[in-house]
């Protein structure tokens, strides 16, 4: 599991700074996400558990650069200054690799939690199969019906 460090104090010098810590860190959430996907495939829930807790942190971390994007949005994107037309480039290139790192993250998210609600429905239908298995076999035991490998509590052994 990778260790996930945080980002110094958001500098809100520019823009495109501001940009591409975005866009790194949502390069870390999407790995982030593909790992918990793996997790809840393998049905490796103490490893998801960790995992969702440095998720948690990302997403903290993602927010405190909404919040300082935000401060920026209220510039118009035409009216904005930017060191050079490369600057301007490269963060129109970020904002468009963000927003597709967002959707990734968003379907993987989806595909997670659809798998642990089918594992879920899985589980509960095995307990409730289990359920009544052991009480049809324990009804027949305590009928005295022939031998089963249920003990019970009333049937004595002969």
């Amino acid at each position: 599991m990778t260790t996930i460090l945080h980002y110094p104090a958001l500098p809100v010098n520019s823009f495109s700074e501001l940009i591409k810590l975005q866009e790194g860190l949502l390069m870390r959430l999407a790995a982030v996400s593909l790992q918990q996907l793996e997790l809840v495939n393998a049905s490796n829930i103490t490893t998801l558990l960790q995992l969702l807790g440095q998720k948690y942190q990302l997403l903290d971390e993602y927010e405190e650069i909404r919040q300082a994007l935000r401060l920026h949005g209220e510039v118009d994107p035409d009216e904005r200054q930017w060191k050079n037309d490369a600057e301007r480039a490269d963060a129109k290139n970020s904002i468009e690799h963000s927003r597709r790192l967002l959707d990734d993250i968003m379907r993987n998210d989806k595909q997670s939690m659809d798998e642990i609600e089918l594992q879920r429905e899985e589980l509960k239908n095995e307990i409730c199969r289990f359920d009544r298995i052991s009480h049809t076999q324990l009804g027949y035991a305590k009928t005295g019906g022939g031998k089963t490998f249920v003990r019970h509590f009333d049937v004595k052994e002969k």
